[in-house]
């Protein structure tokens, strides 16, 4: 692909899952972005991800509120649905 891509999910337990995909499929400019960290190390984490034309950020939806980031090709929610926790629950019952 071709271009900065913008990846949103629900927690930073999922934040680490996505990433540590990313990273074992050997993704280039991989960033993340989430609450926990400090904001020195939030401002360093966007401006890799913002010098990076292809770069991609991974980010809590809580964390990312408010960016700016101009010319982001792609825009990706990944969320993992609750129903598959239902369908589990109910499998041991």
């Amino acid at each position: 692909y071709k271009g900065r891509c913008l990846v949103f999910v629900n927690t930073i337990a999922v934040l680490r899952r996505v990433s540590a995909i990313l990273q074992h499929l050997q993704i280039q400019g991989l960033s993340t972005l989430h609450a926990n960290m400090q904001q020195r190390q939030r401002l360093k984490h966007l401006d890799r991800f913002r010098s990076n034309e292809n770069g991609v950020l991974v980010a809590t939806d809580v964390a990312a509120r408010g960016l700016d980031i101009p010319e982001v090709k792609f825009v990706i929610h990944y969320g993992v649905s609750n129903l598959m926790k239902y369908v589990v629950v109910c499998r041991h019952h």
